[in-house]
């Protein structure tokens, strides 16, 4: 459980305000870490308009050139611009240099973003200690993984949903148990563009979309997506919709598979194995190998899978089009001569 105080991931996540400037991620697994300082930067980015991406650093860098991060709060750019920034790794052995850190940054007159993480820090360390008591940081647990009621009704209003109801929101709870807040907030907002504008999310949508419910299988996306073959997709969707599925639920696949991919990829970068989708493990660290900055483009592709997810729920005349062309669209995101 995290220390009474500590916000827990879904604290961030089903917020309507941008948090502190520094956030300080602790737990003790690696890929709990991984994947909140992923989701926070996203919900970052979405809280923040001026924050584009953010720099990653090890902290054995920072423990090399320690002014990288006192500077960072010291000064605003030229024209209002501020660096973000996401340090991975910190650990016990840095104690001494976070405490110091913590007890001198002031971040009142600075619009830069700081998200330390760690999965060495524990509990009752002293750096911890002096992040908790540092009014410009807030320290967020990466060991909780369940939502409770009132989190996940926040997010489902982020989300544009009405109230829930008590079925709805026990088949969110044992979702949350079993796969965490960040898929669980993904989740949330497949079922936003499944629900119909104002009307009550059911148990049957929100089981429409769970991955174990059918209608495809991601796997068999990923080679196809992450090697940039836009007339294979369209092959893809084409002999998905000989079988009478649904546009929706390819869609609901790409995004995914997207998304998942997206959510481990500070491990891979870290050399860590991660859990993905079953025999896209190989497919992913090729492109990986093969693609620049991964991350952005899988941000983009998101990004345009979303606007299509919305025309379909607004039933747009031209959807089926929409979704071919999102197919050629992703292609170009995952192919070696882009550069974002």
């Amino acid at each position: 459980m995290a220390e009474r105080g500590d916000s827990t991931l879904a604290d961030i996540l089903a917020a309507s305000t941008p948090p502190p400037a520094i956030l300080l991620v602790y737990g003790n697994e690696p890929e709990k870490v991984d994947a909140a300082t992923g989701a926070l930067a996203t919900r970052l980015r979405e809280l923040d308009a001026s924050i584009e991406r953010f720099q990653r650093a090890d902290f054995s860098e920072i423990a090399a050139n320690p002014s990288r991060i006192f500077d960072l709060f010291a000064s605003s750019g030229l024209f209002g611009d501020s660096e973000s920034l996401i340090v991975e790794n910190a650990a016990e052995k840095h104690s001494d240099l976070l405490g110091d850190f913590f007890e001198q940054v002031s971040a009142e007159n600075s619009n830069a973003r700081l998200i330390i993480a760690s999965h060495d820090l524990k509990r009752k360390s002293s750096a911890l200690a002096k992040a908790r008591a540092n009014n410009f940081c807030r320290v967020v647990s990466a060991y909780e993984t369940a939502i409770d009621n009132t989190a996940l009704e926040n997010l489902a209003a982020k989300e544009g949903l009405p109230h829930l109801s008590a079925d709805v929101l026990a088949r969110l709870r044992d979702y949350s148990a079993e796969s965490g807040p960040v898929l669980t907030t993904f989740l949330i907002q497949k079922l936003a563009l499944a629900t119909s504008t104002g009307a009550a999310a059911t148990v049957g949508e929100l089981e429409s979309l769970l991955p174990e419910s059918g209608g495809g299988n991601p796997d068999e996306l990923a080679p196809l997506l992450f090697n940039g073959s836009g007339w294979k997709l369209l092959d893809a969707l084409e002999g998905h919709r000989s079988k009478g599925e649904a546009d929706a639920r390819f869609v609901s696949n790409l995004a995914r598979l997207c998304a998942d991919v997206r959510r481990v990829q500070p491990g891979y970068a870290a050399g860590r194995a991660r859990p993905l989708f079953w025999k896209t493990d190989k497919v992913v660290k090729t492109a990986a190998q093969r693609l620049d900055r991964l991350p952005d483009r899988l941000e983009s592709a998101l990004t345009e899978i979303h606007k299509v997810e919305t025309a379909m729920r607004q039933s747009d005349p031209l959807a089926s089009e929409l979704v071919e062309r999102l197919c050629l669209r992703l292609a170009r995101y995952f192919t070696a001569s882009r550069r974002n």
